[in-house]
């Protein structure tokens, strides 16, 4: 049972490292193209991390084919696969913010201050916006706000992908059934 707890750690850490430089790779590119600030292409990173986690989910149910793999495996493992991509995102993000691209920050606040207006918000209220947003969004929250909102939504995404790749359910077998309550 010891060597099933490596496994999934060791499986989940491979997924996400994977998943991890996947997401990077597209974000670097949104960023070369000058669209990383686009929401309009955002969303396609939440496919890449679902796919992500159905492709690492299925890769350590292959490599421990003889367990029955529950819900609460399945799901354990989504989360992990997404707090490890996660964690190389963020780290990603840090250094974008931080070295690559220091006036990033300085274009998501003009960004936010151009949407604020199309908003017809009043004049002290953009201002005030304003403000609190150069004080609080800083290369390192926005790393942590990377780690926790991809592995929230990657805990959100392995509730529903746990539920179809579990194997408890998909037993044929009536004496594997009978052998799956011993």
């Amino acid at each position: 049972m010891e060597n099933l707890k490596k496994n999934i750690w060791k499986s989940t850490m491979e997924s996400g490292g994977v998943l991890g430089f996947v997401l990077v790779l597209f974000s670097y590119v949104l960023y070369l193209q000058n669209t990383n600030l686009n929401s309009e292409y955002s969303w396609f990173s939440f496919v890449i991390l679902i796919a992500g986690i159905v492709l690492g989910t299925k890769k350590y149910t292959k490599e421990n084919s003889s367990f029955i793999i529950s819900y609460k495996k399945a799901f354990f493992c989504g989360v992990l696969i997404s707090f490890f991509s996660s964690f190389i995102l963020g780290f990603y993000n840090f250094i974008l913010f931080e070295m690559i691209d220091k006036e990033i920050i300085h274009k998501m606040i003009i960004a936010m201050e151009e949407e604020l207006i199309i908003a017809k918000m009043h004049e002290e209220q953009i201002e005030m916006m304003s403000d609190l947003y150069k004080k609080f969004v800083t290369p390192t929250t926005m790393a942590f706000g990377t780690l926790f909102s991809m592995t929230f939504l990657g805990t959100i995404f392995s509730l529903i992908t746990a539920y179809v790749l579990k194997t408890d359910n998909k037993i044929k077998d009536p004496f594997d059934k009978d052998m799956k309550d011993i």
